[in-house]
């Protein structure tokens, strides 16, 4: 029990603490991150089988022979669409902050009416 003593007085143990805390936010972050990753190249890898299974390249008149091929094929398109839709969620939430902002500003600089003269 030394130890937890020595970082309760340390000037640096909220330092330490915030450290710990934004390390344990950027894991759980990075695993969900990992593990939509893999739901996506799961379902891209099942697709051509499933396109196949169903007819409907026939039906489209597309040529798709499901094999390992083309299943690496659609895993990385769809890992490709999903890495630019996390891009673009992050511009996304981005630009929405910067409205926020300048709506604030805007609605601070705003004059109040005036009575008209009587």
């Amino acid at each position: 029990m030394e130890f937890l003593s020595f970082i309760a007085t340390t000037p640096g143990a909220f330092l330490l603490m915030s450290g710990f805390i934004l390390f344990i936010f950027l894991v759980k972050r990075i695993f969900s991150i990992l593990v939509h990753a893999a739901v996506v190249a799961i379902a891209s890898a099942a697709f051509p089988f499933i396109v196949n299974y169903l007819g409907l390249a026939k039906m489209l008149g597309i040529q798709l022979t499901p094999n390992l091929d083309s299943a690496l094929l659609f895993v990385t398109l769809g890992l490709a669409v999903y890495v630019v839709f996390l891009v673009g969620k992050i511009v996304y939430s981005m630009l929405g902050f910067l409205d926020k902002k300048e709506k604030k500003v805007v609605i601070e600089r705003k004059e109040k009416p005036t009575k008209p003269a009587q």
